[in-house]
């Protein structure tokens, strides 16, 4: 077999033939627990007591069904409890309340007995009545089949209040008095026809007509209630008609054909004096009650009326509105009035609050409650100031690209080293601070201890030594030394938070020094804003018209070397004295250089040199005075830029003084904008003091509208729900009565005997199906082609009830050709048959491989039959060694070696060396060799064959599929062919 192909033996496969194969083999079992079923079912029915069932049908109509009334109200207030509901109808009538007096009536809880005999049968007498019954039933069922009662006396009007079941005696003296005894003592003498009480107990005594009392002693055995209601109960049974669901159909059964119709109509008779008596209650209390409405209501009136009075006196004299409309009008103006300035101030506190001082330049009042200008001008001042100190830092920021880069970077690395110190005594600081207000003791290697003007660490130690005092001191003075101690360290957290908070003052003004980089002078110190604008204005100009005299300077210098400029043009240009004479000399220079008649060549060789000579000192001055200029020009920078560091400190100061400023006003403002929100909401108190009146008084108006309303209805009303009320009620008892009576049954029901002998032998049989399947899944399933194919195993087919036969059949040759192509298919030369309880098939198997052409040769490995009497050596002769080769046989269907004789050890023996070596011998000399083994398939000897040989054909009768599976998954089989063929045991 495949390795692919190997067996889930755990796997639950079963199929429809499985289970008709089980049913099969189990078919005797079965029967006889049908038959057993049946027997049992006919029992149940014909040991069931003889019972009358009488029918009748009731007709229900609500108040649904009839005219509707003319006013909604009124039906609400007539409230007629609807009995329309079935199920209703069905537990009320089961309920004890009407079952109580039907029983007391027909006296269900008396049953007579004389010297034993009564109304009560016993088990074969059932059995014969019911059996006498289903016969009459088909055989003249319009006649009696069981006689009634001849019992003399009947009881009714018995009633009895015990709770455990009781007996009494009747001894009759006369042919109509009889006593009573109870307990072996008299309890009285009564009459026929007369009602008889005793102690918990009463009874009517009625003789049948035509009976014969004599002087005879009765028994009568009295039950509780609830023992003959749980009784009756079950053999009443009431449903809804199908066709018409107002008609109930009324179904009893009892033993006495009599009680049983009268039982029904006693019930119905008791149903419809129910529906009188609680529609005779409902219509009393609902007239009782719109009565007792009626009068509430008027009184309710008339209170209503006095309390609006005394409502309107006061009102009048408080408010002076005798209306509530305009009165509400009035105060809801005014409460509105109120909300809407509670809302604006509520609103302008929340602005107020939400503002942050350090970024509110841009906030604006709109109000103008409280003087909006003082708060808008500060803001915008501030706004103005800090516009002017963006441009102060922009251009400080520019000058300080052309400072010294040693000097900055000098001033940087100071103020770095005096933040990181101020920022480490911040933080050495705060854990003092924390040890301290935790309890703890201070990290004493922190450097701000050591700082003289501090102070900090005196008060550590003064600290510790009263601790170390409060330690040792006695238990009367440890809470004064504790009290003493908490307040020294309370003054200590104190100092030290104050400290925290210069440190973080400190740190603050570094930072912001650090940010705008800016040192201020001393010289500019002292002076206010407004000077520094002044003089910042007054150093700028000066500082535009140096640089305007540079310019000037520097265009001249250019223009001066030029020989052809003419120079008395600059005399408008240059104002100072030695440039205005060195100009005129040099003009004058000019005009003699141009007059060339009176001057000789020396004379103008003369006059250029001098003129050059000017060209050149106005030149040199005018180099001096730019350079003159440039230092002046320094001078102003850098009085400018002390100005502007001035200036943005000033700005600085100014905007936190505005700040404060703005801060005291917000909070001045704040406080008057909450004593007006008080003020306001005292006032909306008021309105609403007044508004709480209002809906007294208009519940009241409503009131009392609603109260002449209601009385005017009322007072129509009653009168149309009272007749209205009697014609409900008159229709709804005279239709809900009723509508077919319960007759005398003539034959009692039937036992039903063929239903229960069916429905037995059903259940039966499907119960003995169901144990025989569930047992056989637990046990195991039968081997069976189908589930041996649905565990993806090979079957070559089943061998026909007839084989051997002579000649073979064709069923049975197809089956042996699939056999052999099935095992053809394996890579070798070696089969094995394993047969088992089937029959013998290797002669045709051999046979049809030697048509094929094949030398096949048969092994025999059956060592349960004796030697023949040849005494030829066969397979275990050489096994065992007493001949050195077996003998081989020839016949039509190819040679053969028998098995030899008995042996026990058959296995041990396959399992030897001289058998594999006699494969090994015969293999070459062969082209197919066939092991046949009649060993069974899940036998030990099966498994060493199998592993013997290439291929395994296993022949089924009656194993277990899953031993099956489970003995092929083993390692004898694997990746072995394996064929299954299946025969009749």
């Amino acid at each position: 077999m495949k390795a692919d192909h190997k067996p889930e033996a755990d796997s639950f496969l079963i199929s429809l033939s499985d289970i008709a194969l089980i049913i099969r083999r189990s078919k005797k079992k079965i029967a006889f627990v049908t038959v057993l079923m049946s027997l049992l079912a006919v029992s149940m029915a014909l040991t069931k007591p003889v019972l009358y069932q009488a029918e009748s049908t009731f007709q229900m109509k609500s108040s649904r069904s009839l005219p509707e009334m003319s006013s909604s109200f009124l039906v609400m207030m007539a409230g007629l409890t609807s009995m329309s509901n079935e199920n209703e109808a069905s537990a009320v009538m089961k309920s004890r309340t009407l079952l109580k007096p039907v029983i007391e009536t027909l006296g269900l809880q008396a049953s007579l007995s004389y010297n034993g005999v009564g109304t009560e049968e016993g088990a074969w007498s059932k059995i014969f009545n019911n059996l006498w019954i289903e016969f009459s039933l088909y055989r003249s069922p319009l006649h009696h089949a069981l006689d009634d009662f001849s019992f003399p006396l009947t009881v009714s009007d018995a009633s009895y209040s015990g709770e455990v079941p009781s007996a009494i005696t009747l001894r009759f003296m006369s042919d109509r008095d009889f006593e009573v005894f109870q307990g072996g003592a008299s309890a009285g003498v009564g009459e026929l026809d007369s009602p008889f009480v005793g102690k918990g107990y009463g009874f009517t005594l009625h003789q049948r007509p035509g009976a014969w009392i004599g002087k005879k002693d009765f028994t009568i055995a009295l039950l509780p209630l609830p023992i003959t209601l749980a009784g009756l109960a079950g053999q009443l049974k009431i449903v809804t008609d199908k066709s018409d669901a107002s008609l109930l159909k009324l179904e009893f059964r009892h033993r006495d054909r009599h009680i049983a119709g009268q039982f029904l109509n006693q019930l119905m008779r008791e149903y419809e004096k129910y529906l009188q008596r609680n529609l005779d209650e409902q219509s009393e209390a609902q007239l009782a009650y719109l009565q007792r409405r009626e009068k509430e209501t008027i009184q309710h009136f008339t209170e209503l009326m006095k309390q609006h009075a005394d409502i309107l006196v006061e009102d009048i004299s408080n408010i002076g509105f005798a209306d509530s409309q305009k009165e509400m009008e009035f105060l809801t103006q005014r409460e509105q009035r109120y909300q809407d300035q509670l809302m604006a101030n509520q609103l302008e506190i929340k602005r107020i609050q939400n503002i942050k001082v350090d970024c509110c330049g841009y906030y604006d009042l709109v109000s103008s409650n409280d003087n909006p200008a003082v708060f808008n001008g500060i803001l915008e001042e501030i706004r103005n100031l800090k516009q002017q100190r963006n441009g102060l830092e922009l251009a400080i920021h520019q000058n300080h690209s052309l400072e010294d880069p040693q000097e900055t970077r000098a001033l940087f690395t100071r103020q770095i080293i005096e933040l990181t110190a101020v920022q480490q005594e911040g933080r050495e600081l705060k854990a003092i601070l924390e040890d301290v207000s935790a309890g703890k003791d201070p990290d004493l290697a922190l450097a701000i201890l050591n700082d003289p003007g501090l102070m900090i660490k005196p008060w550590i130690e003064r600290l510790n030594d009263k601790k170390i005092l409060l330690k040792s001191s006695a238990s009367d003075e440890k809470k004064d030394r504790m009290n003493e101690w908490r307040v020294q360290r309370d003054q200590f957290i104190a100092y030290l938070e104050n400290l925290q908070r210069i440190n973080q003052v400190r740190e603050k003004v570094i930072q912001e020094r650090f940010t705008h980089r800016h040192n201020p002078d001393v010289e500019f110190q002292g002076i206010d804003l407004k000077t520094a604008h002044e003089l910042y204005i007054n150093y700028s100009r000066l500082l535009n018209d140096t640089e305007a005299n540079i310019r000037q300077y520097q265009f001249v210098v250019k223009q001066v070397d030029d020989p052809a400029f003419e120079l008395s043009s600059l005399s408008a240009t240059l104002g100072d004295p030695v440039s205005q004479e060195t100009i005129m000399k040099a003009s004058q220079l000019i005009k003699d250089l141009h007059d060339e008649n009176n001057r000789s060549s020396k004379e103008q060789d003369r006059l250029k040199e001098d003129l050059s000579l000017h060209r050149n000192f106005l030149s040199q001055h005018l180099q001096q005075s730019t350079r003159i200029a440039e230092l002046t020009r320094k001078l102003y920078e850098e009085k400018i830029r002390s100005l502007q560091n001035v200036t943005l400190e000033l700005i600085n100061r100014q905007i936190t003084m505005l700040n404060k400023n703005l801060a005291e006003y917000l909070a001045k403002r704040l406080e008057n904008l909450h004593v007006e929100r008080e003020l306001i909401q005292q006032q909306m108190d008021t309105v609403h003091l007044q508004m709480a009146t209002l809906p007294k008084k208009w519940v009241t108006e409503r009131l009392i509208e609603q109260e002449l309303d209601t009385n005017r209805l009322i007072v129509e009303e009653v009168t149309k729900l009272v007749e209205k009320k009697n014609i409900s009620h008159n229709l709804q008892v005279v239709q809900s009565a009723p509508l077919d009576a319960a007759l005398i049954p003539i034959n009692p029901a039937s036992p039903r005997m063929w239903f229960y002998l069916f429905a037995g032998a059903f259940f039966g049989c499907f119960l003995g199906t169901a144990f025989v399947i569930i047992k056989s899944i637990i046990n195991g399933i039968p081997a069976t082609p189908e589930n041996l194919l649905l565990a993806k195993q090979y079957v070559a087919g089943r061998l026909s009830a007839a084989y051997p036969s002579d000649p073979i059949a064709d069923s049975d040759l197809s089956t042996l050709r699939r056999l052999d192509h099935h095992l053809h298919d394996a890579q070798g030369k070696k089969w094995l048959l394993i047969e088992g309880k089937g029959p013998e098939y290797s002669s045709d198997m051999a046979e049809l491989l030697t048509k094929q052409g094949l030398k096949v040769i048969r092994l025999l490995l059956n060592f349960d039959t004796a030697a023949s009497k040849d005494n030829q050596p066969g397979i275990l002769q050489y096994l065992d060694g007493t001949a050195d080769i077996p003998k081989i046989l020839s016949n039509t269907n190819g040679d053969l070696i028998i098995g030899g004789g008995i042996c026990r050890y058959s296995a041990e023996l396959f399992a030897s060396d001289r058998f594999l070596s006699l494969l090994e011998k015969l293999q070459p000399q062969y082209d197919l060799i066939i092991a046949v083994s009649n060993a069974l398939p899940l036998s030990a000897e099966a498994g060493s064959l199998a592993a013997l040989f290439t291929s395994t054909a296993v022949t089924i009768t009656d194993e277990q599929r899953h031993e099956l599976l489970e003995s092929i998954a083993g390692e004898a089989f694997a990746d072995k062919k394996v064929a299954f063929l299946f025969a009749k045991q």
